[in-house]
């Protein structure tokens, strides 16, 4: 029983970082699929506990100590919302209430936007 697909050799990407190359063991078909997405990110505590409280998409949370949140992201869906959620509490100039609170907060998304952007380029 063969386990791939008609060969259409001229689709197929070899050695793509975002793609297996796979060989078929019985025509000996070359086939790719697409390899997991998954990527680890240690993040700044505070802004990750918020973050997370909210239950917002985070991905799994791996460990916890007091300087840092390491998840565990398997979409670009849950790396978008990090990203996106990031963007909004990092201009700490919108909030006027609690402004020493709201700096920092500000402050810690900033640093969870370098380090996602570093982990994904």
């Amino acid at each position: 029983m063969k386990i791939c697909p008609e060969c259409n050799g001229d689709q197929y990407v070899k050695n793509a970082p975002c793609t297996y190359v796979l060989t078929c063991g019985d025509c000996g078909h070359v086939m790719t699929v697409p390899r997991p997405f998954s990527i680890t990110l240690k993040l700044p505590v505070l802004f990750a506990q918020d973050h997370i409280a909210r239950d917002l998409p985070h991905g799994e949370v791996l460990s916890e100590n007091n300087r840092y949140v390491t998840v565990r992201v398997t979409t670009q869906a849950v790396i978008d919302e990090w990203l996106g959620d990031a963007d909004y509490y990092s201009n700490w100039r919108q909030f006027s209430e609690d402004w020493e609170t709201r700096h920092s907060m500000a402050r810690s998304a900033k640093r969870c936007i370098e380090i996602i952007k570093e982990a994904t380029s």
